[in-house]
């Protein structure tokens, strides 16, 4: 059984995947893909980090 979990804002797309098997943290930048950039798609993700989540959580509460 897995789940993901979704938050969109304008900016920034965070998910985070539970697998059977690995978790997986996302954070994708949005509004690249059309900019006409060399690089499209900002799009950064670990497995190895994902015990640090509750951290990023917290910052990310206290900057909203």
């Amino acid at each position: 059984m897995s789940a993901e979990y979704i938050f969109n804002a304008n900016e920034v797309t965070l998910s985070y995947l539970i697998d059977e098997t690995k978790r997986r943290l996302t954070i994708k930048l949005n509004g690249y893909d059309d900019c006409g950039c060399e690089f499209k798609n900002y799009t950064f993700w670990t497995e190895t980090q994902v015990d640090k989540i509750p951290g990023l959580l917290e910052l990310l509460k206290i900057i909203k």
